[in-house]
């Protein structure tokens, strides 16, 4: 396993008082994705590098809204699909507070590695393992049925 980014750690760290609980890189991206799993039965997910976050819940998600029953941001658009696909499939963990960071281009690239971060903690929830070729196929899907 790759050392994670510093500055994933020091965001993590900046934003939550526990250390993270799964600390893993994106299979076939650079982007790697810090979390600690809650028992309240929401996420927020933090981008540092561009300062935004998204609150959302299961209910929320399959509206493609945010917690507070406001529309999710473009760049949140396969966050949203995949956690509607993970639920479907009862993969979607019971929360969480994520952070992730990552060295791909802004724009439709980096949405789409945004989807994939999710996904990828969502089977280390589960201790189920996904390859980037199991990742991709899986995104392709999600796109397909979900966006």
């Amino acid at each position: 396993m790759m050392n994670p980014p510093l500055r994933l750690l020091t965001a993590f760290q900046h934003y939550h008082s526990e250390p993270p609980a799964h600390l893993l890189p994106v299979p076939g991206r650079e982007m790697w994705i810090a979390a600690v799993m809650g028992k309240k039965h929401f996420y927020t997910l933090l981008l540092p590098d561009s300062v935004t976050s998204i609150t959302f819940d299961n209910r929320s998600a399959r509206r493609g809204m945010t917690w507070a029953a406001r529309p999710a941001a473009a760049h949140f658009r396969y966050v949203v699909a995949a956690a509607r696909w993970l639920a479907w499939e009862n993969l979607l963990p019971v929360g969480g507070r994520i952070v992730v960071v990552g060295n791909e281009p802004p724009g439709p690239r980096y949405d789409h590695a945004l989807g994939m971060a999710f996904i990828t903690l969502a089977y280390a929830c589960h201790e189920r393992d996904i390859n980037d070729t199991q990742l991709f196929g899986l995104m392709e899907r999600i796109e397909r049925d979900y966006l």
